[in-house]
């Protein structure tokens, strides 16, 4: 989970929290949540050896519908490997 992918050999895990990218979800996602995700992915990150092709959004940026939260998410940066958008909604809706 480097910050400057490109000094990194091997696979890289990042996140995107939807709580830090769209004040109008007003989801907050707890930050131990956020802390237990890192380290999960540093984790894997030591496992899995092989490296992917890098996509670039910044480019040509990628937006989709996300019927969970109800709104676009849009991807408009340097991939390396594996992006997981993260949110959170309530089961009793």
């Amino acid at each position: 989970m480097s910050e400057d992918s490109d000094a990194k050999d091997g696979f890289d895990i990042e996140f995107m929290f939807v709580d830090e990218i769209s004040d109008a979800l007003k989801i907050e996602i707890p930050d131990l949540l956020k802390i237990q995700l890192s380290r999960a992915a540093l984790r894997w990150e030591t496992v899995i050896k092989n490296d992917l092709p890098d996509i670039d959004y910044g480019v040509r940026p990628h937006q989709e519908y996300n019927v969970h939260l109800r709104q676009r998410i849009r991807v408009d940066k340097k991939v390396d490997d594996l992006l997981i958008i993260v949110g959170q909604r309530s089961l009793t809706h």
